[in-house]
């Protein structure tokens, strides 16, 4: 028997793979996640650009079981913003309860706004 029989042609694994990884939703998860995250005070902004930027880098992915490094830092800079989010609008509406004497007087306060301008109404 000849050695050419025994021997087969291997075949190349990667033959015909895609990557399915995207790497321009990495970057514009990235670039939705920096302006989260330094507009946090204009609360719609963050709170559309925090999920989208998220929403991108998990589907920077492309099916595949790893993440790039643009789309794991737009999720974590996404998660960043809104956490950050939350926080400003727990503190600001904790001081605006806390000014009004309770949350009792906060609503009674802002239900009938003749109480803070008695002249105009």
């Amino acid at each position: 028997m000849e050695d050419s029989e025994f021997q087969q042609e291997k075949e190349d694994p990667f033959e015909g793979y895609q990557n399915k990884r995207n790497q321009t939703l990495g970057t514009a998860s990235v670039i939705l996640s920096v302006i989260a995250l330094i507009t946090p005070y204009f609360v719609y902004t963050t709170l559309i650009l925090g999920p989208l930027a998220i929403i991108l880098g998990l589907l920077s992915k492309g099916g595949e079981l790893t993440m790039e490094t643009s789309g794991k830092i737009g999720v974590i800079l996404g998660t960043i913003s809104l956490v950050l989010l939350a926080l400003i609008l727990y503190a600001s509406f904790s001081y605006l309860i806390s000014q009004a004497g309770g949350w009792e007087n906060f609503y009674n306060n802002y239900s009938d706004p003749s109480s803070f301008y008695p002249d105009t109404f």
